[in-house]
């Protein structure tokens, strides 16, 4: 049993230091040591000046959003509380403006064809932003709206809202057919064969909606639906408690990207998920988007450095890499 154990580790710290392309990585088995074979998350210190959840403009190549965090000292002097800017950043003249400042704390951000941003911010309603900072809206006003994203090339947008009767909490997915207007065209509940209905956390809407799956209202996967709902197939019927889905993206009608926590960043190609980047206990990816072009990919990256026994450090930040998970170049963004 002990030489079980023993290979079981060996085999991961081989696969953390290799990709399948040779790319060599910084990973260090953090775990040895710590207690129960655990790295206390909460012993992470976390750098508050990086940038997250970025998004391409969805007719240049060369433009993104993102959020900027950062230690925010002047509001709050003496500790180490972040603070939010939503920025707009141009690739190639490595312009930044700021778009929003000190921005409530919110989840991704996706840009519609329309010149418009929409988001979800900690108040859990969903909002309106043109793309030069003006025209701030909110369109909804549910008891809990989150994770708005557009249907690819078009001005519709899908969300979340989850609410509660008789303190039992259901959910439904709302379809907005004019942003401009905020006009509700349509709305479903995924219910699945258990009976339970669960709000899609992370989705992607093409020609169809891909999405995560819980047929048991409990275990996490990922599947494909319609936009009424109806289940059109299951790409990956189970992960473990541990194994969540962190960002979703179809690529085309028929391909799409998933990152999923503790394993990886992967290609759907109609009929396999391709490993493009391994999870590591020192490095690993966050939330991505697409170029326009198909092209590029841009995802927020993550460096545990060990400092001592369970404690880590974690250093944040942007790369761009080539669809296909080659080529990887860190972004770096004036602070």
């Amino acid at each position: 049993m002990k030489y079980l154990i023993f290979l079981t580790i060996l085999l991961f710290i081989l696969s953390c230091e290799n990709d399948e392309f040779g790319i060599k990585k910084r990973c260090h088995d953090f775990k040895l040591n710590c207690p129960d074979g655990q790295l206390a998350i909460s012993n992470w210190n976390r750098d508050g000046n990086c940038f997250i959840h970025p998004c391409f403009n969805p007719i240049d190549n060369n433009e993104i959003i993102s959020i900027q965090r950062y230690i925010d000292t002047v509001s709050f002097p003496n500790s180490q509380i972040s603070s939010y800017n939503l920025i707009k950043y141009n690739l190639l003249n490595k312009e930044k403006q700021i778009l929003i400042k000190k921005m409530p704390h919110s989840g991704q951000i996706d840009w519609g064809i329309n010149h418009l941003l929409v988001f979800s911010p900690s108040n859990w309603k969903i909002y309106l932003l043109k793309d030069d900072g003006s025209y701030l809206k909110q369109i909804s006003f549910g008891f809990n709206d989150q994770y708005p994203v557009f249907k690819k090339g078009e001005n519709k947008l899908i969300f979340s809202s989850n609410y509660r009767i008789n303190n039992n909490f259901y959910s439904e997915m709302i379809i907005v057919g004019d942003v401009g207007n905020s006009n509700k065209m349509d709305s479903f509940t995924p219910c699945y064969p258990s009976g339970n209905c669960k709000t899609f956390n992370n989705c992607s809407w093409n020609d169809n909606i891909v999405a995560e799956y819980h047929p048991n209202n409990q275990v996490n996967g990922i599947a494909i639906y319609n936009e009424k709902g109806k289940l059109l197939k299951v790409v990956l019927d189970k992960l473990n408690e541990t194994e969540t889905i962190i960002d979703i993206e179809w690529i085309n009608s028929s391909d799409f990207l998933v990152n999923i926590q503790n394993k990886g960043l992967y290609h759907y190609d109609g009929e396999n998920l391709n490993l493009l980047r391994i999870y590591c206990t020192c490095e690993n990816y966050g939330h991505f988007t697409i170029s326009p072009d198909k092209k590029k990919i841009i995802v927020e990256k993550s460096i545990f450095t060990k400092v001592e026994k369970c404690f880590a450090q974690e250093e944040r930040y942007l790369v761009i890499m080539d669809i296909d998970g080659r080529n990887e170049k860190r972004i770096e963004i004036p602070e």
